[in-house]
């Protein structure tokens, strides 16, 4: 299947609605993404995306792990006094403009790959999950660790959605959660983690290993971990 092209598509993203205590609506513009998943965009992870904007701190330090077309990010960037996005595809083209029609200048994008390790090397990253196959590419792999360690950075909380590597990641962030113990959300789905030969499973037990419990899970698949001391 051919990819889906990124293109103009000028969505509004609700974040908040006046509902259930909510006290302002807010909206966010998705300028430029993939018709393919324009429904999602509008409407996807509303439980994700609420818990977000309401418990960000202004002082935060923030990672976004698979930041795709950028919704996440731009959360983020309104809330949080610095985020890192990374996203090792072409989609960045797509998040360099969101971002801009969004007014959002404390957002880094960091056009490189996360895993387990620093390397080079030729691996399947999906641009969009459920949209084609995967890019087969070489890609220049990072670590939240090393990347943790060059910046001198404190980082106070991690969104992990990278359709199938997200094991990958936390492993390569294993410092990084002992030591700094942010809040991390990662997406656990089975049918991505299996391409990997990795289960939900051993995620949460990574994440019990290195003292955190699952706070919340928001959407069916965004598991919310808080350090347990």
């Amino acid at each position: 299947m051919a990819w889906t092209i990124q293109t103009e598509i000028n969505t509004e993203v609700d974040i908040l609605r006046k509902v259930s205590g909510d006290s302002e609506d807010v909206t966010i513009n998705i300028q430029w993404g993939y018709p393919y998943f324009y429904r999602w965009y509008k409407i996807g992870e509303p439980n994700h995306k609420r818990w977000w904007w309401n418990n960000i701190k202004s002082d935060w330090t923030m990672i976004d792990a698979g930041a795709n077309v950028g919704i996440f990010s731009i959360i983020f960037g309104k809330k949080a006094k610095k985020v890192y996005a990374f996203e090792p595809t072409d989609t960045v083209q797509s998040l360099e403009k969101n971002l801009k029609a969004n007014n959002v200048n404390n957002v880094e994008i960091i056009k490189k790959a996360l895993g387990r390790k620093v390397e080079t090397k030729k691996d399947k990253i999906y641009h969009i999950w459920g949209g084609s196959e995967p890019l087969n590419e070489v890609f220049d792999f990072v670590t939240i660790d090393s990347f943790v360690e060059e910046r001198k950075i404190k980082v106070d909380a991690i969104k992990i959605d990278v359709d199938s590597y997200d094991y990958e990641v936390l492993v390569g962030a294993e410092d990084t959660l002992k030591s700094q113990r942010p809040i991390v959300i990662v997406e656990i789905t089975d049918v991505a983690l299996k391409l990997r030969n990795v289960n939900s499973r051993k995620i949460i037990s990574f994440m019990d290993e290195m003292n955190y419990e699952i706070k919340e899970i928001f959407d069916n698949e965004n598991y919310l971990f808080v350090p347990k001391i």
